[in-house]
């Protein structure tokens, strides 16, 4: 159960594929931006986690939405550390890999778990995207596919309900 005076620190959409997952989440984030000082005072970074599949149309998308915003969606740097002031695209397998310099700047930055679905098996992907979604501020978990049984998941829900 979540306290009144703990914000709740991750939300979970599902929305039929084109039904706008993308431009929901930027809304949402630029809202937040705007509107909660104290993510305003504490977010500097955006990462978004994407499949491969959609990874280069990800950084085009984002990067039309952002735009208006004087902000930029580019490829999370080879180095693994998040680009201040942008939104950080990265493939969602690479995530394990740069594990521990996206832990490192997790508090600065709001997640987004783009394709979520991809994380209900217990796989080494899935578990790097739940250590930076229980160090980062806040996070968003996005999916046109609904939560299939997983007693992986419905027990890490358990552990971890804000």
């Amino acid at each position: 159960m979540q306290s009144e005076n703990v914000p709740r620190r991750s939300h979970y959409y599902t929305l039929d594929t084109g039904g706008g997952k993308t431009i929901v989440a930027v809304a949402y984030i630029a809202a937040l931006m705007r509107e909660d000082l104290e993510m305003r005072n504490a977010v500097d970074t955006v990462v978004w986690s994407s499949p491969k599949s959609s990874f280069q149309s990800t950084i085009q998308l984002v990067g039309e939405w952002v735009r208006e915003a004087g902000l930029k969606a580019m490829a999370l740097p080879s180095t693994g550390v998040p680009q201040r002031g942008a939104f950080n695209i990265v493939n969602d397998d690479h995530l394990r890999i740069h594990l521990e310099k996206l832990v490192a700047d997790a508090p600065r930055c709001f997640y987004v778990f783009d394709e979520v679905d991809r994380f209900y098996n217990q796989t080494q992907r899935t578990s790097a995207a739940l250590e930076l979604a229980q160090t980062c501020f806040r996070s968003l978990c996005m999916t046109a596919t609904p939560l299939r049984s997983n007693k992986y998941v419905r027990r890490h829900a358990a552990q971890h309900a804000c």
